[in-house]
């Protein structure tokens, strides 16, 4: 029955915003150092969201997507990461861009 489904995750109704797999919201990272291995990049996740899968880019190298649980998760880990060092490298992390349809994103840092 569809009631196990509500018990067990809420089955909201999805509303705009971020990339959304079958479970979870994709992060990007960037600017990624090609020495570290996907293992040492889903701890540094680990410590402030719940991470689903990641999948570090090997040709070419230098980026990753780390897929989280919830908005929250991806926010958190975003707002903790971007711009830490790993590896020899600051590593950039957003919110990946859904493939497809325009659709704004939040509004950046202005001015400043």
């Amino acid at each position: 029955s569809s009631s196990a489904c509500a018990a067990a995750i809420g089955c909201h109704k999805t509303r705009p915003g971020p990339p959304r797999t079958m479970s979870g919201v994709k992060v990007y990272v960037g600017n990624l150092d090609p020495d570290v291995p996907k293992e040492e990049l889903e701890e540094e996740f680990t410590k402030y969201a719940r991470v689903v899968t990641t999948w570090v880019a090997r040709q070419p190298p230098g980026f990753a997507f780390v897929t989280v649980e919830t908005d929250r998760d991806a926010e958190e880990a975003i707002a903790k990461l971007d711009g830490k060092r790993i590896g020899h490298q600051e590593i950039r992390v957003q919110l990946a861009k859904s493939k497809g349809g325009g659709g704004g994103g939040r509004g950046g840092s202005r001015g400043r």
